[in-house]
């Protein structure tokens, strides 16, 4: 086994890509350790209704915009159904 240093032992880790998913998984634990995985699902709920179509309108403004504030045209959609 060959000796390493820390700078070499440590590279493989500095990967952009590496630190990006480091970075969302630690987001994650701390959206499930307060809950607000679930305050945002009921937000959601509460906003767009319990109606499958809408359900899943719901997850695409979460998903393209964390406020969760629905563009004009999703605004236009929501009030003709």
């Amino acid at each position: 086994m060959t000796e390493r240093t820390i700078a070499e032992t440590t590279a493989p880790y500095a990967n952009p890509i590496v630190v990006l998913f480091l970075g969302g998984f630690l987001i994650a634990i701390a959206m499930q350790k307060w809950n607000l995985h679930r305050r945002i699902a009921l937000l959601t709920l509460r906003r767009v209704g319990t109606h499958a179509r809408r359900i899943i309108l719901g997850l695409m403004m979460r998903a393209g915009n964390p406020a969760g504030q629905p563009s004009q045209r999703h605004r236009r959609w929501l009030h003709q159904r």
